[in-house]
């Protein structure tokens, strides 16, 4: 036991550094990919129109599920789930950066607040004990997180995508993210018959359309969609 006791102090010392707070402020974005008037044009398959407002700031995600390595003598720690997103915390004399979940996972094996240690290549390597800045490397080569926009609630997403053209017909797909921005949170399929009108309607949205192929389409935003 006290061998196990003694292995265990020395993984936790050897990752313990002092912990410098670090400011992470929610910035806002507002964007429209259009100029109302003014002509635009978009491949098929692509967003031929793109309108945001969102809230967010700067941190790591997770990209897939994730089984942190468990700790010797441990039982495994809860799985850190695919899109949780993670707030930088605390920087270390080491040059790494604590990174904290705002809340908690839940899972049949509990709840667990964790605390991610980033090196300067955005790399996760380890958990931490943020408070103190001990890390616990995972001696893996490689983990599923990136640096990316950790959205807050209230944030808005909006696009239309070009689907190309049947006859006169021309196929749209409209979707709205809402929140975390991850995934579509309505989706709808949109048809227009171009042979009765070059200009097409969608919620408070005017468009018209000047050329429409299998390939791209050329338009006009009139009205935006908010």
């Amino acid at each position: 036991m006290k061998r196990i006791l003694a292995l265990l102090s020395i993984i936790f010392i050897s990752g313990c550094a002092a912990v410098s707070m670090v400011s992470n402020p929610v910035e806002r974005a507002s964007f429209t990919s259009f100029q109302i008037g003014e002509v635009q044009e978009a491949a098929v398959g692509n967003p031929m129109i793109v309108e945001e407002d969102a809230s967010f700031y700067e941190g790591i995600i997770a990209t897939e599920d994730f089984q942190p390595p468990a700790q010797m003598g441990s039982p495994p720690y809860p799985i850190i789930p695919a899109g949780a997103g993670f707030k930088a915390y605390g920087k270390l004399t080491s040059g790494a950066t604590l990174y904290r979940e705002p809340n908690k996972i839940i899972s049949q094996k509990g709840s667990w607040n964790y605390c991610l240690a980033v090196n300067e290549m955005n790399q996760v390597y380890g958990d931490a004990e943020c408070v103190l800045g001990f890390v616990r490397d995972w001696n893996l080569s490689g983990t599923p997180f990136k640096p990316g926009r950790i959205y807050q609630k209230g944030s808005f997403k909006a696009e239309i995508v070009y689907n190309g053209k049947s006859q006169d017909t021309i196929r749209l797909s409209y979707r709205e993210y809402h929140d975390d921005l991850a995934r579509p949170a309505f989706y709808q399929d949109l048809s227009y018959d171009l042979s009765e009108s070059r200009t097409i309607g969608f919620r408070n949205m005017k468009i018209e359309v000047l050329e429409a192929t299998n390939s791209d389409i050329r338009f006009i935003v009139r009205s935006p969609l908010r």
